[in-house]
C-alpha cells in the first residue's frame, strides 16, 4: 500500500523541483544618499510590523522632544489634533496642537492648545496614516495606540520609556551598522559601557537645556533652537501649569553661572574679553580676584567665588555676536522704552557695539564668517558704488572686531 505524503513531504518535493528564493514584499528598501547598501534588508510581513512599531516610537520622540509636552500629554493626542493656521495667501504660518494638559492628581486634565514647529506636525501626520487601520478596528482615536495605558501615570511612563529604549537598541543593532559608511554614529553608551537608559522626562528637560545653553544651536534638519524656543513659548504663554518656562529659566541660570565662571577663569589665564564692556568686566574680575586672593598656590572657596560673581551672572545674556551685560539705561535694543520698562535685552536686535556688549573668544568664528561673506558680496560686479562702499565699511568693521578679539584673547 502506497504511503500517504505529509504536508512536509509535499513542501520538500516542491523545494527540490522549484528551488528557494528570498521572500519579502514587492518594494525594496531605498539606498540612502552616500550609502552603499539599502537601509534595511527586504521586508516581510513580520519585519514591516517591527519597523511600524519603531516608527511610532520615533514619532513619539519628535513630539516629546520638540514640543515641550509632558509624556501623558503627548500620549493623549488624538486624530485631528494638529491644525495649521494660514495667512491670507494660504501659506501655513503656525501649527496648533490641541490636546489635554495633566497636572497633579487631576486625571481628567484640562483642554489646551500648543504651538509647535513643522517637524512635530509632520510626525502627527505620519501617525494618523500609520495607525488608521488599527484605530478603525479598535474604535479608538488615540494616535499613540500602542503606548497608551489608562491605569496610572507610572504605567504610562514605564511603557513609553521601554519603547524608547527598545528603539535605541534597534538603531544600534540593526540600522547603524548598515549606515556606518555614511558616518552615522551609534547612540552612545554610558561611560561604564552600559546602554544609556532613557526616560520620558529627558526630552522636555533636554530641549529646555539647549534653549538655555545654545540659543543658536541646531537640531537635525536645520531647526534652530531659538526658533523652537519662540514657538514653544508662544504655545505655553499664559499657562503656568505647564512649568516649561520655569524649567528653561532654571537651565538658563545654570548656563549663565557656567559662562561667567568660565570668563573669570579665562581672565586669570590672560584670555580677556574685548568690546565696549571689556574694561569694566576686567576691573570687576580683578577686584574679585584680589578679594579672594585667587593666585597660584591658593585654594579658593568655589562657593564664595560664585557668590562674588553672582551680580555679573544675573546681568549676563549670551548672544551670537556679543554677550550682553545688561545695563537698562544703556541698552540700545530697548531705546523705544522708558528705563523703568527695560527688564531684559532683545537678543534678535542686539547691537554688538552697545555699551553693554563684550566680545569673547567664542564669538570669533561668527565674526570671521560675517567678514568672509561681506568680502565675497563686495567682489560682485553687479553692485552699485554705494552698495560697494556700504559693504566695504561693514568689512572694515568686522575686521576691526576680529583683530580686537584676537589680540585680547591671545589667539595664535
Amino acid at each position: 500500500m502506497a504511503s500517504v505524503k505529509t504536508n512536509r513531504d509535499i513542501i520538500d518535493d516542491a523545494v527540490r523541483e522549484l528551488g528557494l528564493a528570498v521572500g519579502g514584499l514587492g518594494a525594496s528598501p531605498a539606498v540612502p544618499p552616500g550609502a552603499s547598501s539599502p537601509w534595511h534588508v527586504p521586508f516581510d510581513m513580520h519585519s514591516i510590523k517591527v519597523e511600524c512599531r519603531h516608527l511610532i516610537t520615533a514619532c513619539y520622540i519628535v513630539c516629546a522632544y520638540l514640543s515641550g509636552m509632558r509624556d501623558s500629554e503627548v500620549q493623549d493626542l488624538r486624530v485631528g489634533c494638529c491644525r495649521p493656521v494660514r495667512d491670507a495667501q494660504g501659506a501655513v504660518i503656525r501649527h496648533h496642537l490641541h490636546g489635554t494638559t495633566f497636572k497633579g492628581s487631576d486625571l481628567s486634565g484640562e483642554k489646551r492648545q500648543w504651538v509647535v514647529i513643522e517637524s512635530v506636525a509632520r510626525a502627527i501626520a505620519v501617525l494618523e496614516e500609520l495607525t488608521a487601520d488599527f484605530r478603525q478596528e479598535t474604535g479608538s482615536d488615540l494616535l499613540f495606540v500602542n503606548l497608551h495605558n489608562r491605569k496610572t501615570d507610572f504605567a504610562i511612563k514605564s511603557r513609553a520609556a521601554g519603547r524608547v529604549n527598545d528603539f535605541r537598541d534597534h538603531i544600534n543593532a540593526t540600522l547603524q551598522p548598515r549606515l556606518i559608511d555614511m558616518g552615522i554614529p551609534a547612540i552612545p553608551a554610558r561611560p561604564d559601557g552600559e546602554p544609556w537608559l532613557f526616560n520620558t522626562r529627558q526630552f522636555r528637560r533636554t530641549v529646555a537645556w539647549h534653549i538655555a545653553n545654545r540659543p543658536f544651536g541646531v537640531v537635525g534638519g536645520m531647526i534652530q533652537y531659538g526658533h523652537t524656543c519662540e514657538v514653544i513659548f508662544e504655545g505655553y504663554a499664559g499657562n503656568s501649569a505647564s512649568g516649561f518656562r520655569a524649567e528653561v529659566e532654571a537651565e538658563r541660570a545654570l548656563a549663565r553661572q557656567s559662562d561667567i565662571v568660565e570668563m573669570y577663569e579665562d581672565h586669570k589665564r590672560g584670555v580677556r574679553v574685548a568690546g565696549p564692556m571689556a574694561d569694566q568686566i576686567g576691573a570687576e574680575f580683578d577686584d574679585i580676584r584680589a578679594t579672594l586672593g585667587d593666585f597660584p598656590g591658593k585654594v579658593v572657596d568655589k562657593a564664595r567665588r560664585d557668590k562674588m560673581l553672582h551680580h555679573l551672572r544675573v546681568r549676563l545674556f549670551p548672544g551670537l555676536l556679543a554677550d550682553c551685560f545688561f545695563t537698562p539705561e544703556e541698552a540700545r535694543c530697548l531705546r523705544h522704552l522708558r528705563t523703568a520698562e527695560r527688564r531684559e535685552p532683545v537678543a534678535g536686535i542686539c547691537d554688538p557695539h552697545c555699551a553693554s556688549a563684550c566680545w569673547a573668544k567664542k564669538h570669533l568664528p561668527v565674526w570671521k564668517h560675517t567678514l568672509d561673506d561681506t568680502l565675497q558680496l563686495s567682489r560682485r560686479n553687479r553692485i552699485s558704488p554705494i552698495q560697494h562702499d556700504i559693504l566695504k565699511a561693514k568689512a572694515d568693521e568686522c575686521q576691526a572686531v576680529v583683530n580686537v578679539i584676537t589680540e585680547a584673547a591671545n589667539v595664535r
